[in-house]
């Protein structure tokens, strides 16, 4: 994981120096918007409130990455933690949209 970090670190300082607008384009749609997605930062594990923030997490996943489907997992899935490979193929399709 350190290794990772450095590297995109690394990218990142060498886009900021560019001043590459695309970069920074892809990064921007990349990262969600604070007027369009909101969540619950003291939401308790099972709650609502989580299970409100992983369905916004996956409608932006949807909306925003055009994760298909068939790559999306369900809410219940990471609350009541099965299902785990459905979550990880959604988290590495988003990480695989990521500029880098």
């Amino acid at each position: 994981m350190s290794n990772n970090k450095k590297n995109v670190d690394g990218l990142a300082a060498e886009n900021n120096a560019e001043g590459s607008e695309a970069a920074r384009m892809q990064v921007s749609r990349c990262r969600p918007s604070k007027n369009l997605l909101s969540y619950h930062s003291a939401a308790r594990a099972g709650s609502f409130q989580a299970r409100d923030n992983i369905s916004q997490f996956i409608g932006w996943c949807r909306s925003t990455l055009s994760v298909p489907d068939t790559l999306l997992f369900e809410t219940e899935d990471l609350v009541s933690r099965r299902n785990e490979r459905n979550v990880l193929l959604c988290l590495l399709e988003v990480l695989a949209q990521l500029p880098f």
